[in-house]
């Protein structure tokens, strides 16, 4: 599991080994898929909108034909656990954005409330409608550099086909819209550095950004640049003061007077606390030396592939990639490349891969930018690549039994992870297979977890699916150990009595017995059923001392 951001198939279904043969051979004979990638391409530079429809509605119907059923990727169950319930965001996700709350909460629920979506489908609604929206800006994005034919549909297919797309699936989260910015950014970015047209939708793109996630400041570097490059050259200066892109001015301005203030609060406190300085980084000697770890270097490593299959290309490519045309998109990666660099989301790089989600998208852009670049015929085999990574990340999600089994994998096989990822990973398989019913390995997770997690609730749930599982022996010994470290858990207390009782164990079921009463001396009804336990008992030790 050293190369998770390239073995999914080792976990899927063996139907999925299609995907990648296919785009192998579309790779050995591009002749054969060239037509088609020339005729969209050159489609794309005459009847753009059509093109961006034609795409967007294949993106779409790509993540509505894959939903995400195994829920593991960032915080999918959080997120949909609180439109579902009702809990107030602030509890669970004091850090999120105005926006972010807006779209990902208030809307879900008041459609939940009027009985017109549920949470699920309110998530996968909203994910294929920016998955059409996707494959429009990658159109947009060709656009801007001015190509059709072959590099045309190799460029708005990298763009519209990373692995982002896995979180368009159905995850209520920021990081699927910020992707969605990525490639928006890039196209408004482009078309202001080459033409001094595009402002508004690049400065409004920004602002959408800062009023989404706390992370909307990387895209301003990019933004900046493509302002300076047309400000350089006295055919494009003047546009950059038309009626239009005073909009985007105003629109920036207001964001950054709002949002900023928010986000730097955020960045110094949260996520000073929660990513910067969290328990894995302190246990690598800070944020420098955790950041260059050779495993931290090597999951940032697989991060990368399993966006974009094309990364090998953007490492042969890179030299190109000085060219005016390209820096905009180069600035983009280069901000969100270093961001990741300091980051280190609390479930690890694993799981929560979606707080990379634009990092990949940009490095996806920069890698599909370098290589129309450098055409050549492979250039016509690009789409079914990126079609290739992005159904198996897709098809990963889909798979519930396949995500279970790549998740124990990563959790048992070399190399070791930190005890924050086990411990969550744990937590994770643990309660999907307890709702699977899947008793017996849920124990098992659970005991992995409190390995490294030694709670309450753990130890509660460890011993729930141990007693669903039949195992009443481990399901005892499980509850006598959590009232051994923390004597004052009354649900402890309760279950060991019940199962002792159950188990013909009396002695445990009085001690138990005795505890609750003690843990609640007002109660008339603990003490009572101390007193009948207590009687029970004596009357059965007669009994048996008789015989």
């Amino acid at each position: 599991m050293a190369a998770w951001g390239v073995n999914a198939l080792r976990h899927l279904e063996p139907a999925f080994w299609a995907v990648p043969a296919l785009a192998m051979l579309a790779l050995a004979f591009p002749r054969y898929v060239e037509p088609a990638a020339r005729a969209f391409g050159d489609l794309s530079a005459r009847r753009p909108a059509l093109a961006a429809g034609l795409l967007g509605l294949a993106t779409a119907l790509l993540v509505l034909a894959l939903p995400d059923r195994a829920h593991f990727v960032g915080d999918f169950l959080l997120r949909q656990g609180t439109v579902e319930l009702a809990v107030a965001p602030g509890v669970l996700f004091p850090q999120a954005m105005p926006l972010d709350v807006l779209l990902h909460y208030r809307i879900p629920l008041a459609l939940s409330d009027a009985h017109l979506l549920d949470a699920a489908g309110y998530g996968r609604t909203l994910g294929a409608l920016e998955a059409f929206a996707l494959g429009g800006l990658a159109v947009l994005l060709a656009r801007a550099f001015g190509l059709s034919g072959v590099g045309a549909c190799a460029l708005a297919c990298a763009a519209a086909w990373s692995g982002a797309l896995g979180l368009l699936s159905g995850y209520s989260k920021a990081f699927s819209e910020m992707a969605l910015l990525a490639v928006a950014v890039a196209a408004f970015g482009t078309r202001v550095a080459r033409e001094g047209r595009g402002v508004a939708g690049l400065l409004v793109a920004c602002a959408l950004g800062l009023a989404l996630h706390r992370s909307g400041p990387a895209f301003l570097p990019a933004a900046a640049l493509a302002l300076a490059l047309a400000f350089a050259d006295p055919r494009t200066r003047p546009r950059l003061a038309a009626k239009g892109a005073l909009v985007g001015y105003a629109a920036l301005a207001v964001a950054l007077a709002i949002f900023l203030p928010m986000i730097v609060r955020t960045a110094t406190s949260f996520d000073m606390a929660q990513h910067f300085a969290s328990e894995d980084v302190r246990r690598a000697g800070g944020l420098p030396a955790a950041a260059v770890r050779p495993a931290r270097l090597l999951d940032l490593l697989n991060l990368a592939v399993f966006f974009t299959p094309l990364l090998p290309l953007l490492l042969v490519l890179l030299p190109k990639a000085g060219a005016r045309e390209v820096r905009v998109v180069l600035a983009i990666a280069l901000s969100w490349v270093a961001l990741a660099l300091v980051l280190f989301p609390a479930q690890g790089a694993f799981r929560d891969w979606d707080v990379f989600a634009p990092a990949g998208v940009a490095l996806a852009i920069l890698a599909g930018t370098l290589a129309t670049r450098a055409r050549g015929e492979w250039l016509a085999a690009v789409p079914a690549l990126c079609l290739a990574g992005a159904l198996l990340v897709l098809g990963s999600a889909h798979d519930r039994e396949g995500t279970w089994r790549r998740a124990e994998a990563f959790m048992t096989g070399p190399p070791e992870r930190t005890p924050v990822e086990r411990a969550k990973t744990w937590d994770y398989l643990g309660s999907s297979w307890f709702r699977a019913r899947r008793y017996a390995d849920a124990a098992r997770a659970f005991g992995r977890e409190a390995e490294t997690s030694r709670s309450q609730r753990v130890y509660l749930q460890w011993a729930l699916a141990a007693n669903e599982a039949q195992d009443y022996a481990l399901a005892q010994r499980v509850l006598e150990e959590l009232v051994a470290f923390a004597p004052g858990t009354a649900l402890a207390w309760q279950q060991l009595g019940a199962l002792a009782w159950q188990r013909g164990d009396y002695e445990t079921a009085v001690r138990a017995a005795r505890a609750l009463a003690e843990l609640a001396p007002g109660n008339a009804a603990l003490q009572r059923n101390v007193r009948d336990v207590e009687g029970f008992y004596q009357a059965w030790r007669d009994s048996v001392n008789a015989r």
